[in-house]
């Protein structure tokens, strides 16, 4: 009588053994009558084997018919307990993996709530732990993580941004339910937004211009139609498209020929040759042999933007020549590069010798 008044618990019908044994070593432990779950009574005792007539009846009161059926052999409280952890309690490989299976493929259904969720995946981990497997907080965040829907990626997105110091299973807990409230609130904002039959454009009219973007926290439009949703396809961020993008860097147009020609001088007592002023270039750049004057073997690589590879560095010198003008002109320290497509003079080198 005294058990029925203070410990409810259901009779035990063949499924979730872990947590129903849980309660009834609880039980039995708060009567001083836990000691006969695991051993027989002194039959020399007489207390004892009145304790354990006691703890056999308490046993048999939490145990369902069709339970009790398979136990007929059984008529001690230990033999009864021992007989149920060998018959339902299995911590082999096979049930281990089954669960976690089951957990592995657990999804988050629409009509169900986030607490239902979390609950369900905390009773699938209460199964391994009770085989005797110890699981982590943070096999726990990955196994929640992993079963949502893809409308909870920004916030998977912002827990896996986090500091692994910071990252809890509550912490995780705590921001997946306050997501599931905006997800809530967005949904009843977007059903009340009404819609103009013409376009796909929501149609606000002046006493709806109240609505609040969750993503902007600017009044006059939903997150579907929201800027910050527009994704660059050149670096990746969003607010902006490709075409406004700050990263995307633009070529330079090619020099005309009255540019080129501006800068050409004469070479020895040869033709007219052209170089390209160059500000991006880091020297003197020449494919000519026989402009050089004693040539000095080099090794290096140059890197040429044209061609999105190293060219190959073969020498050093002076080239020497003059301008229309008659005015002579010396570069010193000019590479020799015979795979390059336009001679080039460096603004750098000129300024640096002044």
């Amino acid at each position: 009588m005294d058990a029925e008044l203070k410990y409810c618990v259901d009779q035990f019908d063949g499924a979730n053994f872990a947590l129903w044994a849980r309660r009834i070593e609880s039980i039995f432990a708060a009567k001083n009558l836990d000691k006969f779950l695991s051993k027989e009574a002194d039959e020399t005792k007489e207390n004892e084997v009145s304790a354990s007539k006691k703890a056999y009846a308490l046993m048999l009161s939490f145990l369902s018919d069709k339970v009790l059926v398979s136990l007929s052999d059984e008529n001690t409280c230990a033999s009864i307990f021992q007989k149920l952890k060998s018959t339902y309690l299995r911590d082999g490989a096979v049930n281990q993996i089954l669960i976690r299976k089951r957990l592995a493929m657990l999804k988050k259904k629409k009509e169900v709530s986030m607490q239902e969720h979390l609950n369900e995946v905390n009773g699938l981990v209460n199964q391994i732990k009770s085989c005797g497997v110890k699981i982590s907080d943070m096999d726990i965040i990955v196994d929640i993580l992993m079963s949502l829907p893809p409308e909870y990626d920004s916030m998977k997105s912002v827990i896996k941004n986090q500091l692994s110091e910071h990252v809890s299973l509550q912490f995780v807990v705590s921001r997946l339910l306050d997501a599931e409230a905006l997800l809530k609130d967005r949904r009843v904002s977007e059903t009340k937004a009404p819609r103009s039959e013409s376009s796909n454009d929501v149609a606000f009219p002046t006493n709806q211009r109240t609505v609040v973007c969750f993503k902007c926290n600017k009044k006059g439009h939903i997150a579907r139609f929201c800027d910050k949703t527009v994704v660059c396809h050149h670096c990746g961020k969003l607010g902006h498209k490709k075409r406004n993008c700050r990263y995307l860097t633009r070529k330079k147009p090619p020099f005309t020929e009255e540019e080129a020609t501006a800068v050409s001088f004469v070479v020895g007592e040869g033709e007219v040759k052209k170089f390209i002023v160059d500000s991006g270039a880091t020297a003197h750049m020449c494919s000519q042999r026989e402009w050089f004057e004693e040539l000095k073997p080099t090794s290096g690589t140059v890197s040429c933007a044209a061609k999105s590879s190293l060219l190959e560095e073969a020498g050093t010198s002076v080239i020497r020549g003059r301008l229309k003008n008659g005015q002579e002109i010396v570069l010193t320290n000019v590479l020799f590069i015979p795979e390059l497509n336009d001679n080039l003079i460096s603004v750098k080198q000129i300024q640096k010798a002044g």
